[in-house]
C-alpha cells in the first residue's frame, strides 16, 4: 500500500508539533508585518483581512479610480515582479478587483525577505504610468 501521509509524517517528525506551530505563528506575524506596510502606503491598499499569512492587496495610485485601468496596472505589476525571479506572487479577483496575493509559507522566509518583496513591489510600481 502507498504511504500517502509520508510527507506529513516526515515534517512532524522533523519539527514536532510545537515547531510547526512556531513556524505558523512566525508566518502569520510576517503576513501582519506586510499588511501593516501596505496599510501605511499611499499607492497600495489591502483588499481583505489578513488572519493568516496570505496578504491580498493591490496597487491603487492616488487619484486613479478607473477600475479597468487599476486591474490592468495590477496585472502588469504582477508580471513585472515575477519576471525579476526574486519572488513569485499570484492573483485573484475580489469584488471585481484584480487582487495581488502574497503568500508566506516557506520555512526559511524571514523579515528581510518581506522587506525585499515590499521594496520590489514599490520599485516596479514606480516603473508604470497609468493611461
Amino acid at each position: 500500500r502507498r504511504f500517502r501521509a509520508l510527507k506529513l509524517w516526515m515534517v512532524i517528525r522533523r519539527f514536532g508539533a510545537e515547531g510547526i506551530a512556531a513556524r505558523l505563528r512566525e508566518h502569520i506575524r510576517l503576513g501582519h508585518l506586510l499588511a501593516g506596510r501596505i496599510d501605511e502606503a499611499v499607492d497600495f491598499e489591502r483588499l481583505a483581512p489578513t488572519p493568516f499569512s496570505t496578504v491580498c492587496f493591490r496597487a491603487h495610485p492616488v487619484g486613479t479610480d478607473d477600475e479597468e485601468a487599476l486591474n490592468q496596472l495590477n496585472q502588469q505589476l504582477i508580471e513585472a515582479v515575477n519576471a525579476t525571479g526574486e519572488l513569485y506572487i499570484s492573483h485573484t479577483m475580489l469584488g471585481g478587483k484584480y487582487t495581488i496575493r502574497l503568500a508566506i509559507g516557506n520555512i526559511r522566509t524571514e523579515e528581510s525577505d518581506i522587506a525585499r518583496a515590499w521594496q520590489i513591489l514599490q520599485a516596479k510600481l514606480d516603473d508604470f504610468t497609468l493611461p
